[in-house]
């Protein structure tokens, strides 16, 4: 009966294990990686070891920047996780070239994003950023070791504002210059 039993839990297990990858699409894991990139991107800016290593290091910074490159992916989507995750990504701080390209790349999305942005609740974004960089920080000690959690969530009137203007942008038709995104 114990040897019975025991194939049924191994054969359930192994059922629900392909049944949560094949539920998985590559549109998932690309807008998974994506955010990865951009998340990834803001810890080693603001971490006082590796935020120079482009200084240090030439090699370290050869390329196009991972968060441009998630940001551009995020936005080339029309699905309902891109769009989700293209609004959601008001949760952190974004500043100087990537929150202009985040904005155009709203503005050029325009009402479809209307429903994701009036869904969002600030508070449950920060948490949710918070939540990001503390599991971050805890599953990768031995490399940032520093005992103070990296500063890239946004506050909940930065959230509450950019959503705010946002959507009034989008309510007018407001579009990026094209020579300038």
């Amino acid at each position: 009966m114990h040897k019975i039993l025991s194939k049924i839990i191994v054969s359930l297990c192994f059922i629900y294990t392909l049944t949560s990858l094949a539920a998985e699409s590559r549109d998932d894991r690309e807008i998974i990686m994506a955010e990865s990139a951009i998340f990834t991107t803001f810890i080693i800016d603001t971490n006082s070891k590796s935020q120079y290593l482009c200084t240090q290091n030439d090699y370290a910074c050869l390329g196009a920047d991972k968060s441009d490159l998630g940001l551009a992916l995020i936005a080339a989507k029309n699905s309902t996780h891109a769009l989700s995750s293209l609004a959601n990504l008001s949760r952190y701080k974004l500043d100087g070239g990537l929150s202009e390209d985040y904005t155009c790349y709203v503005l050029s999305k325009g009402k479809k994003l209307e429903p994701f942005f009036k869904k969002i609740k600030s508070d449950l974004l920060i948490g949710k950023c918070n939540t990001e960089v503390a599991n971050f920080m805890q599953k990768n000690k031995k490399i940032f070791d520093e005992t103070q959690q990296p500063n890239i969530c946004a506050d909940e009137n930065v959230i509450r504002e950019r959503v705010k203007y946002l959507l009034m942008d989008i309510k007018s038709g407001k579009k990026c210059s094209s020579e300038n995104f």
